[in-house]
């Protein structure tokens, strides 16, 4: 199901984007090593390079064929934000592989849109996992039930070297 949901170029430039906003990610890190002591970044490490890649789907940023995003809010006060991406079969979003992936914006995404996923438009997910030293080591669409459950997982990219 989930190979249908997006055609292989369109799986292709996200996984572009999220590695080229991986790469900036860690030359910035490299250029600012002086300012941070490490003891106290490393367990923030992670929200940083998110922000990161997902600045790279930003609504004024992202020109992919047939991909809309828009901002979405959420949290206390929808103080925070992130973009939620739409093609033709269904809605996504993009998370790191830290993610706990229990926010209360994907339970609602899944019981809009995955009580059958069988059919389409579906909620899906787009996750991405980096290594220690802040290589991308692999992309995956994840196609949750409309109890946020993963039923199916497609790898869109794999880097073994990491």
């Amino acid at each position: 199901m989930l190979e249908r949901l997006l055609t292989k170029e369109q799986q292709d430039s996200i996984v572009t984007i999220i590695k080229n906003q991986c790469e900036r990610f860690a030359l910035l890190e490299e250029q600012n090593q002086d300012l941070f002591y490490q003891p106290y970044t490393k367990s923030r490490k992670e929200h940083n390079r998110t922000s990161a890649v997902i600045s790279g789907f930003a609504p004024d940023r992202l020109n992919l064929e047939g991909i809309t995003v828009v901002d979405l809010n959420y949290g206390l006060h929808n103080q925070m934000c992130q973009p939620e991406l739409s093609c033709e079969n269904g809605v996504f979003q993009i998370y790191s592989s830290g993610s706990k992936l229990n926010g209360k914006k994907i339970y609602e995404r899944c019981d809009q849109y995955n009580k059958n996923i069988k059919s389409s438009p579906l909620f899906f997910l787009i996750v991405f996992h980096v290594s220690e030293n802040g290589n991308l080591t692999r992309v995956e669409m994840r196609l949750p039930d409309s109890n946020a459950c993963i039923q199916e997982t497609l790898i869109l990219y794999s880097n073994q070297n990491d």
